[in-house]
């Protein structure tokens, strides 16, 4: 399983199977595509409308672990762009059908590695929750070389939910969020990258990012 993410959510349910892949996936997919971009540029309502027609189809299933994935898939954005978590949807399905998976990646996204198996979560998460739960590494490092820029932001929330951000991880999301043109991201990005620089008195970086959000603004 490589990732909870909308660009290969079909992965967990079809990805070994030989079997035709049903018409609700494709249509739930390119959902959550056009939920994800709407997200990413800050145009909540629109991508809540986008989510809300690929949960209708992927209801159709009446497959509760993906539908439960479905609801991750909206967390996991929540914290790449720095939002609280908003996981009352995915706690009622996993109290009726709880799943290890997807209860693995919910504890990681919550910002509790202690409660995670590394081993079990989606392979670009597995170093980082390493390191997080004590275990040697280099984060920044590490989260640089998420290959899916999603991911990378993803792992980038999940720290800095932490209190264990540092100038690297969060230049790591700006930079991200910047190649993309994905707004919102990278304003909340830049917005902590000023706040760090203020706090360990930085006040020239401080000042220069102040300067730059005005103008980007």
């Amino acid at each position: 399983m490589k990732s909870y993410l909308p660009l290969i959510l079909l992965i967990f349910v079809f990805g070994c199977s030989s079997q035709p892949i049903p018409d609700w996936t494709y249509a739930s997919s390119g959902q959550l595509e056009s939920f994800k971009e709407n997200f990413m540029e800050g145009k909540d309502q629109i991508a809540q409308l986008h989510f809300n027609k690929a949960l209708a189809e992927i209801k159709k299933s009446g497959n509760l672990e993906v539908i439960g994935r479905a609801y991750l898939t909206r967390c996991a954005f929540q914290i790449a762009t720095l939002e609280d978590m908003d996981d009352a949807d995915f706690l009622k399905v996993d109290a009726i059908e709880p799943d290890r998976a997807n209860g693995n990646f919910w504890r990681l996204l919550k910002g509790a590695p202690s409660e995670v198996d590394a081993a079990a979560l989606p392979e670009q998460y597995g170093e980082v929750a390493k390191i997080l739960k004590g275990e040697k590494g280099d984060l920044a490092k590490n989260i640089a070389s998420i290959d899916d820029s999603v991911s990378r932001l993803v792992a980038c929330g999940i720290v800095v939910k932490m209190h264990r951000e540092d100038e690297e991880v969060l230049k790591t999301a700006v930079a991200t969020a910047s190649r993309q043109g994905w707004r919102k991201p990278l304003l909340a990005y830049m917005e902590r990258l000023q706040k760090f620089y203020a706090d360990h008195a930085q006040m020239e970086k401080a000042e220069n990012m102040r300067q730059r959000l005005e103008l980007i603004r």
